[in-house]
């Protein structure tokens, strides 16, 4: 809820269960509104603003000034009273728009206008990344085909090389990819660095006659794609009978 220039961040808010990017939203959504401050209501120290005010902090932008107040602070209860009852009657994403100002419905979402401020500086965090273990990693792209932001992409390096490249900007954190993938490959996680590019190697299965793409850290050398390598029936002899 915003006041006077001012965010109030309940705990409530942070204590629900969502991914770092909708904690964010809030933040997000003040500080592309130019507002600097945020007051956080609870018992405990900040800990979501911080992790906010990092991100900032890591490329060189103005961090939002915290203020920590306890509950029972003059006027306080009833603020919070009134954000438990909206956490209880209401569903996730009905609570995070009540929480955030409206943006224009075709507009990136704030956290991805921050997150792409100076995104190439060294040491930059995100709210959340797409990680690919390049030795777990078949190159199967189910990651880019289900990914809805186009977080992962399949390019051409200036040095020729075919690259999985990760734009983390407008990551929100949805663990799809994690969850498209059946090798285990991909780990999305909470205020990352941009990871490197994933070099792939290119060649044609000698088996199944199949363009593919392994990462080189995964390529084994013996010239079959992971389907025919772990089904092993370029191995099985065939019989074709005249009907």
């Amino acid at each position: 809820m915003q006041r006077d220039g001012v965010l109030l961040l309940p705990q409530v808010w942070a204590s629900a269960q969502i991914a770092l990017p909708d904690a964010f939203a809030p933040l997000a959504s003040a500080y592309v509104a130019e507002i600097r401050r945020v007051v956080w209501i609870g018992e405990d120290a900040p800990d979501l603003p911080e992790k906010f005010n990092a991100l900032l902090r890591s490329r060189a932008l103005p961090e939002m000034a915290l203020r920590h107040i306890t509950p029972d602070a003059p006027g306080m209860k009833r603020v919070l009273a009134w954000y438990r009852e909206e956490a209880d009657t209401s569903k996730r994403r009905d609570l995070l728009r009540k929480i955030a100002p409206i943006v224009e419905e075709d507009a990136p979402p704030p956290l991805a206008v921050i997150q792409a401020l100076a995104a190439d500086t060294p040491g930059a965090l995100f709210a959340a990344a797409p990680v690919i273990d390049a030795q777990k990693c078949v190159g199967c792209d189910a990651c880019l085909r289900i990914c809805p932001e186009d977080v992962l992409t399949q390019v051409k390096a200036p040095e020729g090389e075919l690259v999985y490249q990760t734009r983390a900007a407008p990551c929100d954190g949805c663990s799809l990819c994690e969850e498209a993938c059946d090798h285990v490959a991909i780990e999305v996680r909470p205020m990352q660095e941009a990871p490197p590019d994933v070099v792939l190697s290119e060649w044609t299965c000698r088996a199944c006659g199949v363009m593919v793409h392994p990462p080189v850290q995964n390529d084994t050398g013996d010239g079959l794609c992971h389907i025919c390598a772990r089904t092993q029936h370029h191995k099985k002899l065939f019989q074709v009978l005249d009907g």
